[in-house]
């Protein structure tokens, strides 16, 4: 779950109380936006590790992330660098190429441990931006976060289409311009969608089998998580091989040949007492 811009001045027990509705939601992790590129939105690395456990006291991940619009490649890479450290994942919105090559070899010199990046951008990227940032997202190796705005799709960009054809519309752009290894990590944003519509997205986003990130918690109500989590979600995981199975497989055939050896010998058993009789 996304929190941006009106969460980015709350106290520490106004997150713990935020962290409590998403799990009441069913939501299983949350994504805090605690920078502008330029400042952060907590003073030390102490406080931004404290958001991360409160949202760990809940059983929920963290992901803190960057909103680029403000600072400089090297500026972006100090904070992105921060944050890796804190939670394992640098998360960046970068709504245009410009220096993305440039923050990148910045975060690897700031972050030997190679954590990997999650960069996030619009989700249409030939009609809406030229391709951005998909050749640049393979080539620098990082995850990224298409951002699926289905209602303000509804009127243009995906006019007409249900939902699954909209997205198949955006991914197919995503091919076109980055081909099919580029890794995808959903970002959909549901306000202004009916439930009907948001089960549908849902549904159709955990076919990627990867997290899906929604936007956001400011317009997220009761009703919109019970659409959400009305969606299939995930994919069964079949359970490891035994390494055993055959051996206990022989064991429990011999088992039953012995327990029937067994009753055998006590009717021939039986029998022979009659005749002794």
């Amino acid at each position: 779950m996304y929190f941006g811009d009106p969460s980015r001045s709350w106290s520490l027990a106004q997150f713990d109380a935020a962290f409590v509705q998403v799990k009441t939601w069913g939501f299983d992790g949350v994504a805090p936006k605690l920078s502008d590129g330029q400042g952060t939105d907590y003073a030390t690395d102490a406080d931004l590790r404290a958001i991360i456990a409160k949202a760990k006291v809940h059983g929920l991940t963290c992901w803190p992330w960057v909103g680029v619009s403000k600072g400089t490649p090297q500026r972006w890479a100090d904070i992105c660098s921060e944050m890796a450290h804190a939670t394992g994942l640098a998360f960046i919105d970068v709504e245009a190429p410009a220096n993305f090559h440039a923050f990148m070899a910045e975060y690897r010199a700031k972050t030997p441990e190679n954590f990997p990046v999650l960069c996030t951008c619009g989700g249409n990227p030939v009609t809406w931006s030229t391709g951005w940032p998909g050749q640049t997202a393979v080539q620098e190796g990082v995850v990224f976060s298409p951002q699926w705005y289905g209602a303000s799709w509804k009127s243009g960009y995906c006019s007409g289409l249900p939902p699954d054809q909209c997205i198949n519309k955006a991914d197919a752009e995503w091919i076109r311009v980055a081909g099919p290894s580029v890794i995808l990590v959903p970002s959909l944003n549901f306000d202004g969608l009916s439930a009907a519509e948001v089960t549908a997205f849902a549904s159709y986003a955990a076919r990627w089998k990867s997290p899906v990130l929604w936007w956001h918690y400011g317009v997220m109500t009761n009703a919109y998580a019970a659409a959400i989590m009305a969606a299939p979600v995930g994919f069964p995981v079949s359970s490891a091989p035994d390494p055993c199975a055959d051996v206990k497989a022989q064991l429990a055939q011999t088992q039953t040949q012995l327990a029937d050896a067994l009753d055998r010998l006590r009717q021939i058993g039986a029998l022979a007492q009659g005749a002794v009789k």
